[in-house]
């Protein structure tokens, strides 16, 4: 399965409790991560998984990416099907 996260991140933070390499280097880490994009709007990261089931992404969601500091309210899209 394919899924897509929207993550709010709190960047009041850099130089202070994280750096910007920092949020790059732990985002890295992540299991079954395919891709990290940096986004504007109301949401400031796109993370794309692959994983097996919703129990995969749970783990990585709940108990990993809510450990890395400024992690915020997240959105999490699952893709039904690929057309291109």
């Amino acid at each position: 399965m394919t899924a897509y996260s929207l993550i709010h991140y709190d960047i009041s933070i850099w130089g202070k409790e994280t750096s910007r390499e920092d949020l790059k280097r732990q985002l890295k880490k992540l299991p079954n991560l395919e891709e990290i994009k940096y986004i504007i709007g109301r949401y400031d990261i796109l993370l794309k998984f692959r994983i097996k089931d919703m129990d995969d992404l749970n783990n990585v969601l709940l108990d990993q990416l809510r450990n890395i500091p400024g992690i915020g309210r997240t959105e999490t899209f699952f893709v039904l099907e690929d057309i291109l």
